[in-house]
């Protein structure tokens, strides 16, 4: 061991006792706060974009393209092949999205209303894996009071408000709007619920019910489909895929929407907020250098006979500030590495048991998602290092130039 960090672990030495070393283990705290708050609250926020990111994209399809102003596609199976071909398109799934009011008991709720053919959606979303009571059919059965009618699958709020469940039927009504300038007309159908999902997204389980393509054509008066939703091989590669099919068709009429842009002030706050969280719990860290910084000042004010006599023995300027700085790169090391440690082992704790929930009522998901990344754990482990030693730099910088006979002439 070279002397240098000899005396610098000494002058470190924790258990004794004194106002320097008081303020030493304060400084080492501060670190350690800051970097165990800051590693946890990374995850966080990683862990609910990726929770997002998956609910929406497991719900919904990856992309979709359609007509401008939502004109009907008439010729959607040929539509459908031709996305299809493309290589990095993994599957299609012929669409009719609008909005409506489901009725139960004299008691009505809107939803949004997507018209789908089952077997094409459990290979376009993930939609399939949360139900949670009965099964993803859209054929017909017979409810409860022994009518066939087709089948319909709702969300777990909408269950849970209604106090119904598999068999129970609901009415469906919609307002079409003709093709002619005569005024919009409603349209109703009755359903049989066949199964119940929940994704854990509190708007969703809300709002959003599913039917058969066939229904939704009967329902809307429509001859043809809005869109055809298809799933990509990579999802953050869905709106450049879906811009080459449109590029492909010739562009206009036709146009694409993709879970990104549809999302994209969410997803654009997230982040935002990420970065302010990430700021402010740094500002710990930046105060705990500053204890730092008063720290080896002081030190230096009791160590300046030993400083005098080490530079008097022939130990260089650079011995004494490495003397120095190696005391502060201690308490930044001790500190941000429990720190993050720490941090660490609770992210790993939530995300195995789920330990801290959260209101779905309130929030988008009804627990705090973690997702860690090495590579932020890694920087925040060396921003932490780099602020301690930056600290450090000034007070080695004076004790490095102090004259031995200054030092010691009135010892």
């Amino acid at each position: 061991m070279k002397f240098e960090t000899f005396i610098a672990s000494r002058y470190l030495n924790f258990r004794k006792r004194g106002f320097i070393s008081l303020i030493t283990t304060i400084s080492v705290l501060g670190v350690f706060l800051g970097t165990c708050v800051l590693t946890v609250a990374l995850s966080i926020a990683n862990g609910m974009e990726n929770e997002v990111r998956e609910r929406i994209t497991g719900t919904f399809a990856h992309a979709r393209i359609q007509k401008r102003h939502n004109a009907v596609i008439r010729d959607y199976e040929e539509l459908a092949q031709i996305v299809l071909n493309h290589p990095e398109v993994l599957a299609v799934s012929p669409t009719i999205m609008g909005k409506g009011t489901v009725e139960f008991g004299n008691v009505q709720e809107g939803v949004m209303i997507m018209a789908v053919t089952d077997s094409l959606e459990r290979m376009t979303t993930d939609l399939h894996r949360r139900i949670t009571e009965g099964a993803f059919t859209l054929g017909h059965s017979v409810s409860v009071r022994r009518r066939e009618n087709p089948e319909i699958i709702i969300g777990s709020g909408i269950a849970n408000k209604f106090g119904i469940g598999v068999g129970h039927e609901l009415v469906l009504m919609t307002i079409v709007n003709s093709d002619d300038d005569s005024d919009p007309s409603p349209s109703m159908m009755r359903f049989v619920i066949s199964g119940i999902f929940t994704t854990g997204m509190f708007e969703y389980d809300q709002n959003l019910i599913f039917i058969s393509l066939e229904a939704g054509k009967k329902l809307f008066e429509l001859d043809g489909v809005e869109m055809i939703s298809f799933r990509s091989r990579d999802i953050f590669r869905a709106g450049a895929v879906a811009g080459e099919i449109v590029e492909s068709l010739g562009g206009a009429p036709f146009r694409f929407t993709d879970w990104e842009s549809q999302n994209h002030s969410l997803f654009q706050w997230m982040r935002l907020e990420r970065l302010i969280v990430s700021i402010i719990i740094m500002i710990i860290v930046i105060v705990a250098a500053f204890n730092i910084t008063s720290t080896l000042v002081m030190m230096i004010m009791e160590k300046r006979k030993e400083i005098g006599i080490l530079r008097g023995m022939g130990a260089s300027r650079f011995s004494i500030m490495r003397i120095f700085l190696l005391s502060g790169g201690l308490i930044g090391f001790v500190g941000s590495f429990v720190g993050t440690l720490t941090g660490s082992v609770l992210a790993l704790v939530q995300e195995k048991y789920r330990v801290v929930t959260l209101p779905a009522e309130v929030y988008i998901i009804d627990f705090v998602p973690i997702l860690m990344r090495s590579n932020d754990v890694l920087l925040v482990f060396v921003a932490a290092n780099l602020i301690c030693l930056s600290a450090s730099f000034y007070p080695a910088w004076r004790a490095a130039n102090m004259l031995p006979a200054e030092a010691i002439r009135f010892e």
